[in-house]
């Protein structure tokens, strides 16, 4: 039978921006340390709708189970199936404003098999709601951006292929599966390109913007991508004109 094992401690972090604060909770599950962020602020509906959605994505924790224990959902999956889906979970605060909460998340999480990963969130403080990429930019600067995008990711993938080329010519049959599954994945994503900017994410970190775009293997083919995520970062002055004045007012 396996023993459970729960440390839990909170400690207040130094994040601190005019009424709204980041408190950090330690927990240890199994093997597995967690440190999550609960944010406290003045209005009571704008912290509790972003604390009840960063619960819910990381920690499967819905508005069903115990407010006391936010870790409660993982704990049974320990207890019964021996193992938690998310693990070692940690986080960044990329910025807290009075009006601009930006938060990286990562974690190992389990399904087929275990991957490290990155979540990023940010979130307008005015009404809690989360903000996406294809709400910073004006519609009419989409295309543009999408244009700009697919064009560097094509570069990376294609200076990748020449390398790749390369490093491989001598090769053993033995690698020969490896090194055509590789070359199929990146010619599959040279023919495939963003029409849309949901793929994308994004932080703000001081006067930068961050942008990322997921790598293009699908989960069961990770391990033969080696170009890996996509990220841009600009100035943020740079790229205000294309900005609705809607998110300008939140910076």
């Amino acid at each position: 039978m396996k023993i459970l094992l729960i440390t839990c401690s909170i400690f207040l972090s130094l994040t601190l921006s005019a009424q709204y604060s980041v408190e950090t909770v330690k927990h240890t599950i199994g093997e597995s340390d967690f440190e999550f962020p609960v944010l406290n602020g003045p209005d009571s509906l704008v912290v509790n709708r972003i604390n009840r959605k960063l619960q819910s994505v990381i920690l499967d924790h819905d508005d069903k189970r115990s407010e006391d224990n936010i870790f409660e959902e993982l704990e049974n999956q320990y207890l019964f199936e021996g193992y938690t889906r998310t693990n070692d979970v940690t986080f960044e605060v990329n910025t807290l404003s009075s009006k601009l909460f930006s938060i990286q998340i990562s974690a190992d999480f389990c399904g087929a098999y275990c991957e490290w990963a990155t979540m990023r969130y940010v979130f307008n403080l005015n009404d809690g709601n989360r903000i996406k990429v294809q709400d910073v930019f004006k519609y009419e600067k989409h295309q543009l951006l999408l244009d700009k995008f697919n064009a560097s990711r094509k570069d990376q993938i294609e200076r990748f292929l020449i390398q790749f080329h390369l490093e491989n010519e001598n090769k053993s049959s033995q690698d020969q599966e490896r090194i055509e599954e590789t070359i199929w994945l990146y010619n599959e994503c040279l023919n495939n390109t963003d029409n849309y900017l949901n793929s994308y994410r994004f932080q703000i970190s001081g006067n930068r913007i961050h942008i990322y775009r997921e790598r293009c293997a699908s989960h069961i083919l990770r391990a033969s991508d080696e170009v890996g995520a996509y990220h841009w970062d600009y100035d943020i002055n740079r790229l205000k004109v294309f900005m609705k004045p809607q998110f300008v007012a939140l910076l």
